[in-house]
């Protein structure tokens, strides 16, 4: 099975980079993820709980980073297992910088097994474009909001939390000035 598609980013090439490879971006990003650790440099494990249509499993990744280029392009090689069946396979994303915006674009190729396989390639392939999109869309929204915190990608939620009401507090204090 072959997938394909992209989205485009309001952020410049070297933010979207690092909000990819921030720590725990993975565990974040990846729709359904119960836990994600590295288990070495560029080498990730964890839990994945599925559950779209027919597609009701927790699975069990693993997958390695390849032929990084910062900040243009990386290659992923990973499997997952299931109840359901598996699958392997790799990926390419490639990231291109046009106008203070970024189009992630990306390529794979996916061997299904077991159950996953009897469901049907266009079934498995509208899910994982779904899970891909939200991921997007997560990312997307963690840019935005790392821009009114200064650039803090790694920034853990309580302290991003404790900035924003900062924000409010200097805001309001500022109308009281005026």
């Amino acid at each position: 099975m072959k997938l394909q598609g992209g989205y485009t980013f309001d952020a410049g090439i070297e933010t979207v980079w690092a909000h990819i490879f921030a720590e725990d971006a993975f565990a974040r990003l990846i729709p359904g993820c119960k836990n994600m650790v590295s288990t070495a440099p560029g080498e990730y494990e964890g839990l994945i709980a599925v559950n779209m249509g027919p597609i009701k499993n927790d699975f069990s990744v693993c997958f390695k980073l390849r032929d990084q280029a910062p900040p243009r392009s990386c290659r992923f090689e990973g499997r997952a297992e299931g109840q359901m069946g598996g699958g392997a396979g790799n990926s390419l994303f490639t990231l291109e910088e046009c106008e203070g915006k970024t189009k992630l674009q990306y390529e794979a190729a996916l061997t299904l097994t077991g159950h996953l396989n009897k469901i049907g390639p266009r079934y498995v392939e509208s899910a994982v474009k779904s899970m891909i999109q939200l991921g997007m869309q997560k990312m997307e929204e963690e840019i935005k909001t790392a821009d009114l915190f200064g650039g803090q990608v790694d920034a853990p939620k309580k302290h991003r939390l404790r900035d924003f009401f900062r924000l409010i507090i200097l805001f309001v204090k500022g109308l009281k000035r005026n």
